[in-house]
């Protein structure tokens, strides 16, 4: 994460609603949920930001 908000302080998530470690670490960094994003084929994801 330090990395990504060295080169952006505007980083944006998405990861599949069964990803439950993805999801843990994504919200114990501070990303907020955003929403249902859907991928071209139709495929629902978990969006999350976190700016700084």
């Amino acid at each position: 994460m330090d990395f990504s908000f060295s080169h952006d302080a505007n980083i944006r998530i998405d990861t599949h609603k069964d990803n439950l470690i993805m999801q843990h670490n994504i919200e114990k960094h501070g990303f907020t949920y955003c929403g249902i994003i859907y991928l071209a084929p139709g495929d629902e994801r978990l969006a999350y930001q976190k700016m700084i």
